[in-house]
């Protein structure tokens, strides 16, 4: 199997009883705090848990600048996005220091060791990730929201249990289970939505290429009128029960925020499936892209330059789409019809019509899939 991403085991930082001792030690101590919001306690998961491996840490102002000049880590690894701790609580000009992580009820749940804190530019630092500096960019208004000043350190923390747990394997647990089924080859597929068949489409050309498929849907934080976590697994679950074979198919939730970074982050997306045991990750159309501020296969040419610093595969497919000639789901590569008979499969037509109360069309979506997501209360994230 192939091995974590420029690390020869995954990072580890679940550390049980002695994080408990160090945790009382610094609240005995009265050492500063930094409050995370739930999305940052899921930011700590996935450090602690290795799916960001080889990073152990949030990254510290030298790093930061590395990663997003050079796309370097420290030790000279390619990474190309910076992992980044709004210091929130931390008073300016702090000493650097072991500081407590507390969720927003002020529970303690770990700790960075030796915390420095520093100021970073907001525009420097939004243009180096997201190659913008525009507040209608969601992962831009996000970084702005949480303010200029950042902790970086090692970090140790206890394992947190929510709502969505029951949905998510962690790296570990996936290579075990692919191991398990002894597949030489695993494709790792990402998404944020339900599945339509334009997705479908790529997931079976997995399938027939492949050992094995991981559909990992990203059930982290999301902007408003993305689709509930609860919606988007179950609609998985019945497409991995009832309509694809069940051994070929790993289906686990990922909870870790969508940063809308198109290009990096299809790439650190890549990065993650390998740490979880795949050999391959599929690119997409406009993968993290939103809004149109990335170009439709921007992130499969970023892919390309970068593809070398990757032990994982990168496979670019090309986004398909409906043909009323063909009568189904196809691609440029397999349809010469004239474009006049070819309709887009858009996720987010279908998001349009399922909030205004109307039914996709089959073309689009499977009718049992639909009926899947209209069985919920609520459907999508609240503005």
């Amino acid at each position: 199997m192939i091995t974590p991403y420029r690390a020869s085991t995954l990072v580890d930082r679940l550390l049980g009883k002695s994080v408990v001792a160090a945790i009382s030690a610094l609240e005995r101590a009265g050492a500063p705090a930094i409050t995370c919001d739930a999305d940052t306690v899921l930011e700590c998961g996935r450090i602690a848990d290795g799916s960001l491996t080889p990073v152990d840490r949030f990254f510290g102002k030298e790093e930061t600048t590395s990663v997003i000049e050079e796309q370097r880590l420290l030790d000279q690894s390619f990474f190309p996005l910076p992992i980044l701790l709004p210091a929130r609580g931390i008073a300016p000009g702090t000493a650097a220091q072991d500081v407590l992580l507390r969720t927003g009820e002020g529970k303690a749940f770990g700790y960075l060791a030796k915390a420095s804190f520093y100021p970073y530019d907001l525009e420097r630092l939004c243009r180096g990730m997201f190659g913008v500096y525009d507040l209608k960019h969601p992962g831009v208004a996000r970084v702005v929201a949480g303010g200029n000043l950042f902790a970086g350190g090692q970090l140790f923390m206890l394992g947190q249990e929510n709502d969505l747990s029951r949905y998510c394997l962690s790296p570990r647990q996936a290579r075990e289970e692919i191991g398990r089924r002894a597949w030489k080859t695993c494709v790792g597929f990402q998404t944020r939505n339900v599945p339509h068949l334009a997705h479908e489409h790529l997931q079976r050309i997995a399938l027939e290429t492949h050992d094995g498929l991981l559909i990992h849907p990203i059930i982290g934080w999301k902007k408003s009128d993305d689709y509930r976590p609860d919606v988007v697994m179950h609609a998985y679950e019945y497409l991995t029960t009832q309509v694809y074979p069940r051994a070929k198919v790993l289906l686990s939730g990922l909870q870790m925020q969508m940063r809308y970074a198109g290009p990096k982050e299809a790439v650190i997306h890549a990065i993650v499936r390998q740490n979880y045991g795949c050999s391959h990750f599929i690119v997409g159309r406009d993968h993290a892209g939103v809004g149109g501020f990335y170009g439709r296969y921007e992130a499969q040419s970023y892919a390309d330059r970068v593809q070398e610093h990757l032990p994982i595969r990168i496979l670019k497919l090309k986004g398909p789409f409906y043909c009323a000639q063909c009568g189904g789901v196809v691609t440029e590569n397999t349809c010469g019809h004239p474009q006049a008979e070819h309709q887009e499969v858009s996720g987010s037509l279908i998001r349009e019509m399922l909030i205004g109360g109307k039914r996709p069309p089959s073309e689009f979506i499977r009718a049992d899939v639909v009926d899947v997501v209209r069985s919920h209360d609520k459907i999508f994230i609240d503005s």
